[in-house]
């Protein structure tokens, strides 16, 4: 015949912890030009839904989606490397941190060239567009050329 024995015991299931994994080590952005969104660190297990946050604050006009982690917007100021942590805390308070370095550049330098040193122009007769007097490179944002003195001024 068959025997059998019976023992109580407790079990106890808990949810995976939240844990943030290190997707970006360091990201170099450029002061005054907007950021593509990016996420340093991912949130992964835990309880739904999870919330993200950074120590220390962002650089101002900086921010992260407290719900994605993603962090946008356009660097006013310049950092040669800051150690941010990124905190990830779940709906029932489990919490899992990790950092990435923040870098923000200086816009590269406006450089201006002159490629063609004299141009002769005719009264009321259209200028070739193609004509540029000057090149320009560096910079931020768009370009703008301005003829010094106005053209009023070239009409004497």
């Amino acid at each position: 015949m068959g025997q059998t024995s019976n023992k109580t015991f407790n079990l106890i299931i808990t949810d995976q912890p939240v844990t943030a994994v290190q997707l970006i080590v360091i990201n170099t952005l450029t002061q005054s030009k907007p950021s593509t969104p990016f996420k340093p660190i991912n949130g992964v297990g835990g309880v739904a839904p999870l919330t993200y946050s950074t120590d220390p604050s962002l650089l101002a006009n900086l921010s992260i989606n407290t719900t994605t982690g993603f962090i946008s917007g356009t660097p006013l100021t310049t950092s040669t490397g800051e150690i941010y942590s990124v905190t990830i805390t779940d709906s029932v308070g489990s919490t899992s941190s990790n950092t990435f370095t923040l870098v923000v550049n200086s816009p590269p330098a406006l450089v201006t060239t002159i490629t063609t040193s004299s141009i002769s122009l005719r009264i009321n007769q259209a200028i070739n567009p193609s004509v540029q007097p000057i090149q320009a490179t560096g910079g931020t944002g768009n370009l703008i050329f301005g003829i010094t003195p106005g053209a009023e001024a070239l009409k004497e």
